[in-house]
């Protein structure tokens, strides 16, 4: 992973710096060569936080996601073999406006058309350097800061776990009440009501049937979310009084009987959560309930 990016980085910088370092830049220690060169090296790494936790990302030259590490790096670019310490200060002068370039600055210029990398940076900035006052026994060299991810070229994807099924249930707002608004009375016989609710249906991705609804949850409250006044009938007997409702071509039918004195109660109705208690609730009607 650094090993390539510090290839990457030499050829590149390489390219863009002029005569007598251009064409002369290699990856460190780089020793040896005759004319001025310019030796990239990474110094130093530390891991970048990352406050969404560690995830696979999608990298240049990959079609599945890989794991990375988000580090920091601090790379230094050592300058040797030039004349006398004005020729040295001539190339630090060239390395520093070329790296200060938008496109170095942002780490663009790094990025390859083909192929996998093994880092993607995106944030590469100047940090000081040195120039030493004799270039025969000193070293003058530029500092570098560099971010982004960095994986070995061609890992493994992380494919994580396979999703086995997806339900998705639509429900089209809003739902309706029949009768609305009835007329109650304290002590009346049960009443008879009906909800209508425009569905999608309970779809599992990819397959070509549809599957049962499910089923709606209606119970009764009154104020100060207490138990209601009244009683609900039908269907199957769900927690707390509530009642477990199916739907059968996007209606369902249910009875309600009112309490001897009057009061208001609140019908609250919600899709199951699956273990037959409410969901997601889908709205609320009042049912007021006048004396004898």
């Amino acid at each position: 992973m650094i090993a390539d990016f510090e290839q990457r980085l030499a050829e590149v910088l390489g390219a863009r710096l002029p005569s007598p370092f251009g064409g002369h830049v290699v990856v460190a220690p780089g020793t040896g060569l005759a004319a001025p060169s310019v030796a990239v090296g990474v110094r130093r790494v530390d891991p970048l936080e990352d406050g969404f936790g560690a995830r696979p990302e999608r990298v240049p030259g990959a079609d599945d996601p890989r794991r990375v590490a988000r580090l920091r790096c601090q790379v230094g670019l050592v300058l040797r073999g030039a004349a006398d310490r004005a020729a040295t200060i001539r190339g630090i002068d060239q390395v520093l406006y070329t790296i200060d370039a938008p496109d170095f600055r942002d780490g663009s210029v790094l990025r390859v058309t083909a192929g996998d990398p093994g880092f993607l940076i995106d944030h590469l900035v100047l940090n000081g350097g040195d120039i030493a006052d004799d270039t025969a026994t000193g070293t003058s060299a530029v500092g570098l800061v560099a971010q982004g991810w960095f994986w070995p070229a061609g890992a493994p994807g992380e494919t994580g776990v396979a999703i086995g099924e997806v339900r998705v249930r639509g429900v089209a707002l809003p739902i309706e009440l029949a009768p609305p608004n009835p007329a109650i009375a304290a002590g009346d016989a049960a009443l008879a009501l009906t909800l209508r609710v425009r569905t999608a249906g309970l779809l599992r991705v990819g397959a070509t049937t549809a599957l049962p609804f499910g089923q709606l949850v209606v119970q009764l409250f009154s104020a100060g979310h207490r138990p209601g006044a009244g009683a609900l009938l039908g269907g199957v007997a769900g927690a707390a009084g509530s009642r477990l409702l199916t739907l059968t071509d996007g209606t369902a039918v249910f009875d309600y009987v009112p309490p001897v004195s009057a009061a208001v109660d609140e019908l609250v109705v919600a899709l199951d959560d699956g273990s037959g208690a409410a969901g997601v609730e889908l709205g609320r009607f009042s049912l007021r309930v006048k004396a004898p």
